[in-house]
This record gives C-alpha cells, structure tokens and sequence, in this order.
C-alpha cells in the first residue's frame, strides 16, 4: 500500500499527473479545490473514490486510486479546519487522520491549535487501533514559543502517549525541531526551508514500512511549495 501526502498549492486538477507517477493507493491532498471543479484532461488521473473537506475555494481532498474506501467518523467536527477522521477499507483496514492544520480568527488556536483541538475533540477515535496521522501540520517544534494552545512538541508527546511515533524521525533518528530535510519552501525559495509535514503511525508499524520518501526541492518546487511524503507499506 501506498499512501501520498502532498499540499499542491492550488489546482490539483493541473498537478494529479505528477503524483500519478508515484504510483500511489491513497493520495491526501491539501490547498485542493472542491469535487466539481476537479476536471482531469486525463481520466487515468481521476481517481475512483474522491471525498473533500473545506471551505470556499480549498480545503483537502482524500482520493483512492485503488481499491480503497473512506468513512467519515461520527466524530467529525468541521470547524476544525481540517482534522478528517477517516476510517479506510480495502485490502487493509485502519484509521487515517488527514490533516490541514490552518489558520484561525483567534490567534491561539491558528495551526497547531488546531491539532490540539481534533485530539480533544476526537478521543474516542484517537483510542482506536490502527491510527495514522498524516499531512501538512504547519507547525514545527522551532516556534514553541508561539503563544498557541499548546505547542508542536506537546503535540508530538500525546501523540506518543497514543503509541504514534513521526516516520521521518524514526527513521532518520533525528529530533523534533532539528530536521535535515524540509517538506515546505516559503515562496517556493530553497533557502527558506522548513519541516511542517509529516506523517506518524504506530511504533509496531515501523518494521512494515518499505519506503519513506520527501519529495526533492529541484523537482517539486515548479509545482508547489511544499514537497510530497510517500509512504509505502509491505503487505500483509
């Protein structure tokens, strides 16, 4: 299985071919425009299940390209902009939190204020097993100090508390707030990187990942801000 994270910046309709190339099951996307604007010139790039979740013009799209389906948890609050909590079901079952992280009329509760409020507002489906979280976060354990409720670090240790460990840093044994590779470019300058995206599973997970990868500056940044996370999971 393969799962795809990628916040597009805009017209996902232009940009679905690029993903298709990773050759992906599930794909989540940030900044997508809604389900009717989302004409594809090819149809091989239309996927077979679409949902999306947003507001005005953007919001997040959750696509399967495969045998994949996705039910919304009786949990769901859409003022939380965006925590989707998602159950998928195919030829494996688990839950999937698709995350946008955005911003907020209230200062405190802007981007991982945001987070803070889904694993309050979703306990119950935080207590299920079988949990991944996965998308663009806007946050990074570097601004703490920002005066949020609570801070990204807090997020990562109740994250931990529910088993969930961030593959990135797993994988590379790096700390939270001292990441080598970014997955975000502020306007699209390679010198104003920063790590905002991210994806955490259950620690017993770990040993069935085959592949992680963080899309590279060079071949994503004509199409986005932000660099794709692909996951890939053994089967079984």
């Amino acid at each position: 299985m393969r799962i795809v994270s990628w916040n597009c910046q805009g017209a996902f309709r232009k940009k679905a071919k690029y993903i298709l190339k990773m050759q992906p099951d599930i794909v989540v996307i940030q900044e997508c425009e809604p389900l009717e604007k989302l004409s594809f010139d090819d149809e091989l790039a239309r996927p077979q299940i679409m949902q999306w979740f947003g507001d005005g013009k953007k919001g997040i799209g959750i696509f399967s390209y495969s045998n994949y389906n996705f039910i919304v948890d009786v949990s769901y609050n859409p003022e939380i902009r965006h925590c989707i909590p998602l159950t998928v079901t195919g030829s494996e079952t688990f839950n999937l939190l698709a995350v946008w992280a955005m911003n907020h009329d209230i200062r405190k509760l802007r981007y991982v204020g945001q987070l803070h409020a889904a694993l309050n507002e979703y306990t119950e489906y935080m207590a299920k097993p079988d949990v991944i979280i996965l998308g663009d976060f806007n946050s990074n354990a570097i601004w703490d100090y920002k005066p949020r409720i609570g801070t990204h670090s807090e997020i990562v240790r109740r994250l931990s508390e529910h088993g969930l460990v961030s593959i990135y840093h797993e994988l590379n044994e790096q700390t939270q707030g001292n990441e080598e590779q970014n997955t975000f470019f502020l306007y699209r300058h390679e010198d104003r990187g920063y790590h905002i995206d991210y994806c955490f599973v259950p620690l017993e997970w770990m040993n069935n990942i085959s592949k992680f990868e963080i899309g590279d500056y060079k071949t994503w940044s004509p199409h986005s801000d932000h660099c794709p996370l692909l996951i890939e999971f053994k089967e079984g």
